[in-house]
């Protein structure tokens, strides 16, 4: 598992089986797709919405670690 995907606690105080900072960014992207509307509100949509939010929330990681904010 790389580096940027290990849990990091996203709030002060929390401890690692709480929310990441991974998830949290993921919870922020699937937030941004589900606000576009769209016509496909299928299930197997479901798994994708959150394979493509956690693939954001990997890219802002990396992009995080590396300075680019």
């Amino acid at each position: 598992m790389p580096a940027h995907s290990l849990p990091e606690p996203a709030l002060p105080g929390e401890n690692e089986s709480g929310l990441t900072m991974r998830d949290y960014f993921a919870a922020a992207a699937l937030n941004a797709l589900l606000s576009t509307p769209r016509a496909e509100t299928k299930d197997e949509l479901r798994a994708r919405y959150a394979e493509v939010a956690y693939a954001y929330a990997d890219a802002m990681l990396v992009a995080r670690s590396s300075g680019l904010t």
